[in-house]
């Protein structure tokens, strides 16, 4: 065996204390399984979102945010990869009785757009617990909300993430490979 190889015993210890929960997303992420559902407080207002700056590129780099938030050169500011503004707010989720930030972008294959609709006839989207259903997965996921009426919040810990601890959780997401056809600058060529 090579002498700098970890053992897999060392490899499968790194990935416990690490916290790897399989998905290879931050736990304080809201997943909804495909054909799933959960029930969720809004803490922050719609237009509290926080934005963040996010990179991918199909079958090669899942979703992840820009390594400029972590003062470090970014090599995807570059043709072939996408850079789109998600949008994260701060939810209670019932079912794990904890804050998870819900993330997505933009786009009719979101919530986004229902909670929208909520938010410009409501004035608030923190007033009511919401199901947000998906239906399907990928690329062909759905998303819908059912609202429930107006009530006072059950849970606790109800103040918002602050937008450095959203920072701080979604750098989970950011993967620990090289990207095939991505080259960091040194940060002084970034910013030229």
């Amino acid at each position: 065996m090579a002498e700098n190889v970890p053992s897999i015993t060392e490899t499968i210890r790194k990935s416990l204390v690490e916290g790897n929960s399989g998905s290879g997303m931050p736990d304080e992420l809201l997943l909804v399984q495909k054909d799933g559902s959960k029930l969720v407080r809004f803490l922050s207002e719609f237009d509290k979102a926080i934005p963040i700056i996010m990179h991918d590129k199909w079958e090669v780099l899942r979703p992840q945010p820009c390594l400029k938030y972590y003062s470090e050169p970014c090599p995807f500011h570059i043709e072939g990869f996408r850079t789109v503004t998600w949008y994260a707010w701060t939810l209670w989720d019932y079912e794990s009785k904890a804050k998870r930030i819900g993330l997505w972008k933009a786009t009719t294959a979101s919530p986004v757009e229902d909670l929208l609709e909520l938010h410009d006839s409501n004035g608030t989207i923190t007033d009511r617990d919401i199901e947000l259903r998906r239906v399907g997965s990928g690329t062909k996921s759905r998303w819908r909300i059912r609202v429930r009426p107006p009530a006072p919040f059950e849970g606790t810990l109800s103040k918002p993430f602050a937008e450095d601890k959203v920072v701080e959780i979604l750098k989970g997401m950011v993967q620990k490979r090289e990207i095939e056809g991505a080259v960091a600058k040194p940060a002084a060529e970034e910013e030229e």
